[in-house]
């Protein structure tokens, strides 16, 4: 069984009869994952990596959102900022779920 490599900044939302949560995985520098479970309780199913690391930025905190049919990745990088891991900008990227609402691997570079 996989670790969830669980490191910070949660994000959990339900749809249907599935719990997501999404969070900051693996260490310095982190990358975005997800989890899933039956229940808010868990036990959570380590799903795998939503995003590589956030480029420019050592960090990554974001959420997925579910908006008139479309879905969103919300995240931070530091491109604007030329890399600087502490001054970060949002950013975000369209994506299609799996037909069973998994979430794709998400290009961010």
């Amino acid at each position: 069984m996989r670790k969830l490599r669980f490191e910070e900044a949660p994000w959990i939302y339900k749809i249907g009869d599935t719990y997501f949560l999404e969070y900051a995985a693996g260490g310095v520098p982190e990358h975005w994952a997800y989890s899933t479970s039956k229940s808010i309780h868990g036990p959570w199913h380590y799903e795998g990596r939503i995003t590589d690391e956030s480029p420019g930025s050592f960090t990554i905190h974001g959420g997925t959102i579910d908006f008139k049919g479309k879905s969103y990745l919300f995240y931070h990088d530091g491109i604007p900022s030329g890399g600087n891991g502490f001054r970060r900008t949002t950013a975000y990227r369209e994506f299609q779920r799996m037909k069973d609402g998994r979430i794709p691997k998400i290009d961010i570079k």
